[in-house]
């Protein structure tokens, strides 16, 4: 049946939406579970930033990259995701 897709179909597909969403980032990664560790530095960073200890929250962000995440400053926040293989 014509109207199905095999397997090296569904490959090929979805190798090619991630090539498009590497040029458009359009596709919301899976959210994985942010250890309790990594969200109490997070938790403390932002009380850091909230006092202007620039210096506390730059060795906080250091710890918390060590622990495999990048955290990005928002406007409204702060966003942490998990360090791909390349970050």
């Amino acid at each position: 049946d014509q109207s199905q897709l095999t397997p090296g179909d569904c490959h090929h597909a979805l190798e090619f939406f991630k090539v498009v969403d590497s040029i458009l980032a359009v596709i919301e990664p899976e959210s994985e579970a942010v250890p309790q560790a990594v969200t109490q530095l997070l938790a403390e960073r932002f009380e850091a930033r909230k006092q202007k200890e620039w210096a506390k929250s730059d060795a906080l962000r250091a710890q918390i990259n060590a622990l495999g995440f990048l955290v990005e400053d928002l406007p409204d926040g702060q966003r942490v995701t998990k360090k791909t293989p390349t970050a």
